[in-house]
């Protein structure tokens, strides 16, 4: 087994090139909402895009959990897309809408 240390810069790299993603990620979104004309309805290109981002983030995940042993690391490379999936799962079942309640005639 080699030396942790020396996978040191890799793991800072892979940080550093993790939260560039991310924090590009989250520009392009507040763009995109704040231009926001029109409502995307396929969902292919979600499912697409979901999918390019479970290969990202797993992919970076093993390649970080397959060459280091240090249990920091580890919590760190498991814990930050993790919270980020809890964020967005309270953030999708908050609902902050009301809705319109039926008139008495039976028509909106």
């Amino acid at each position: 087994m080699k030396d942790v240390s020396q996978y040191t810069p890799w793991i800072v790299a892979i940080g550093a090139l993790s939260l560039l993603i991310i924090w590009l990620f989250v520009r392009g979104a507040r763009r995109r909402a704040a231009k926001a004309t029109r409502v995307v309805t396929r969902m292919g290109g979600n499912f697409g895009r979901a999918l390019v981002a479970t290969v990202v983030i797993g992919g970076m995940q093993w390649l970080v959990l397959a060459h280091t042993t240090d249990p920091r690391t580890w919590a760190a490379v498991l814990g930050f897309p993790a919270l980020f999936a809890a964020a967005q799962l309270v953030r999708m079942f908050a609902s902050t809408h009301e809705v319109a309640a039926k008139s008495k005639g039976g028509h909106r």
